[in-house]
């Protein structure tokens, strides 16, 4: 699609790709407005914000009609507190934004505009901390178990980590983080060339070329998502040590 066409079509009609890319732009718009700190997880979490949002908008049905340059707007006016107050950038600050938005557009029962937003972010109470935090858990233990059952870190979109990050139970400094960076590439360089190999010699002459790219371009997203769960690996481990050592 050209960009004039993704800008007039309604969210719901968009490829999941060309839809995140936008979000992601304007999530990362809204850090730089906000002056956020970008270290090395930053990338981590607007990937991560915007799948979220863009599974919403896909789903929810009052979200699917949206336009991008109403989603602008709406990013734009809840950076300058137009939707409320609001407590740091994230998917839960996104989505109620959005209501406020939609709900700006409606009339209700002769309320006033204000009221009828007052009325509708009251309908859609956002999770507590706790309640945040207990579906944290809840996903860690079951990170934990499927890794205690098959070896292997299903953390997809990177959540786990992230919990374990903000909570100070994942630590290290930069150096610890480049070698976890160059032991992903390892890994994505060896399944790459695996994967190279299995095509040649069933001669799929297209799938090698496209794995010559790949190895000769490697995607530095999929090799940042491998060196998070490379920490999340090695902080599970250390856990069910001490789980049996205190057991024993």
């Amino acid at each position: 699609m050209t960009n004039e066409i993704i800008l007039s079509t309604s969210v719901s009609k968009l490829n999941n790709a060309e839809l995140r890319i936008k979000i992601a732009e304007l999530i990362r718009w809204a850090h730089n407005r906000m002056g956020s700190k970008k270290d090395h997880e930053f990338e981590a979490m607007v990937m991560f914000d915007s799948n979220e949002i863009c599974r919403d908008l896909q789903t929810i049905t009052e979200f699917k009609n949206l336009k991008l340059p109403e989603l602008s707007k709406i990013f734009q006016k809840g950076l300058t507190n137009g939707y409320g107050d609001f407590f740091g950038l994230n998917c839960v600050t996104y989505a109620k934004w959005i209501r406020a938005y939609l709900s700006e557009q409606k009339t209700s029962g002769g309320m006033l505009e204000h009221q009828v937003v007052k009325a509708r972010l009251a309908e859609a109470k956002e999770p507590t901390e706790s309640e945040r935090r207990e579906l944290s858990e809840a996903n860690l233990q079951r990170v934990i178990e499927k890794y205690k059952r098959t070896g292997i870190i299903d953390d997809n979109g990177n959540p786990a980590y992230l919990y374990l990050w903000n909570t100070g139970r994942i630590r290290f400094d930069n150096t610890e983080w480049e070698a976890l960076i160059a032991k992903a590439t390892e890994l994505e360089t060896k399944k790459l060339i695996k994967l190279r190999e299995r095509a040649k010699d069933e001669v799929d002459k297209v799938r090698v070329l496209e794995l010559d790219r790949e190895l000769n371009n490697l995607n530095l997203n999929i090799i940042k998502t491998t060196a998070r769960n490379l920490a999340v690996e090695s902080w599970v481990k250390k856990e069910i040590n001490l789980f049996y050592q205190k057991k024993n």
